[in-house]
């Protein structure tokens, strides 16, 4: 199974080339592969050509929609010369799942009438991967809408705040 290790969004995904080989000394046949986390790359019996010694095949495959982390394990079994045989091989999925918070204060003031109000903005990656390309709409404060790439990127864990006025 390839790759051994990848990192996917969560809700998407994962994609995995199974690739079944013929190590041995006696042709392959009545190839089964089974795979409980990823049923699209099980293959029944008469779905895989037969193997003769030192041939293989793969195929590409995917999860359905990922929510946590797992390990993904294909097991092949075959009739080989009269005896059965089989195999097996894992491969990690690592759910990545972005996070984004802001906060907008102060939550309440009082100014006079037509006068502006002052806000902060802050925004901080709750996530494990960096975020780029943030940005912050405010239909009622247009002054404090910030683009796309007009913030800095920000590292797991790490904010960045700006004054604003309405």
């Amino acid at each position: 199974t390839d790759p051994a290790e990848q990192e996917v969004l969560i809700g998407q995904s994962a994609s995995f080339t199974i690739t079944l080989a013929n190590p041995g000394g006696s042709t392959l046949t009545d190839l089964v592969v089974t795979d409980t986390e990823a049923p699209d790359c099980a293959r029944p019996s008469g779905s895989l050509p037969d193997l003769d010694p030192g041939d293989f095949t793969s195929y590409t495959c995917q999860s359905g929609p990922v929510s946590a982390d797992l390990t993904n394990v294909a097991t092949v079994a075959a009739n080989a010369g009269g005896g059965a045989v089989n195999a097996s091989d894992s491969a990690r999925v690592l759910v990545i799942n972005p996070g984004v918070a802001i906060v907008k204060s102060p939550d309440s003031q009082l100014i006079d009438a037509g006068t502006a109000a002052s806000f902060t903005i802050s925004v901080t990656n709750q996530g494990p991967e960096p975020l780029s390309d943030i940005a912050v709409s405010d239909p009622l404060a247009p002054d404090c809408e910030r683009s796309a790439g007009s913030l800095p990127d920000l590292a797991p864990g790490e904010s960045t705040s700006y004054p604003c006025t309405t």
